[in-house]
């Protein structure tokens, strides 16, 4: 059975300048969403200074993968010819970016082979963890490793810039 990415009531779409993306805790159950109001409760914050039409699909808890304990990320932001798939983590104990890298690796190849990247041609994936906001990955060859594996530029931050 195909993977249905475009499935619509996983989907939102929006122009605003300012926005985040949330989960609930660990251990969730619902799909991440995206907030305009309470920032305090943002994992990832994204600036769209240019009011951009950004389309939010939520992936965990929301498109249907099989097997169902497949890793998975939180989600992904399209627009114009640019993807971002993302991860939320809101947590200090160890291993959570390496989690989160295994998550984003493994929904990407998810999509290549279910949806192909035809159409785009910047490629990116974000991990953002709330307890870790300005997480310095100081090892470049991990995000050189997840780039030569996926095609796709890893950054760990909490802001996530529409340009």
């Amino acid at each position: 059975m195909a993977v249905d990415f475009n499935k619509a009531a996983c989907i939102e779409n929006t122009s605003a300048n300012v926005f985040g993306i949330c989960d609930d805790a660990p251990p969730s159950k619902n799909p991440a969403y995206l907030d305009y109001a309470n920032s305090d409760e943002w994992i990832a914050w994204v600036e769209n200074d240019l009011s951009k039409l950004v389309t939010f699909t939520a992936v965990d808890h929301c498109i249907d993968i099989l097997p169902a304990n497949a890793e998975r990320c939180d989600g992904m932001l399209r627009y114009d010819d640019t993807i971002i798939f993302v991860e939320l983590k809101d947590r200090t104990s160890s291993g959570w970016l390496g989690k989160a890298r295994d998550q984003l690796n493994s929904t990407i190849d998810i999509f290549k082979n279910e949806v192909g990247l035809n159409g785009l041609n910047r490629f990116y994936a974000y991990v953002s963890n709330k307890q870790r906001p300005r997480f310095n990955a100081a090892n470049a060859s991990i995000a050189e490793e997840f780039e030569d594996n996926t095609g796709f530029v890893l950054q760990v931050k909490e802001v996530i810039k529409i340009q």
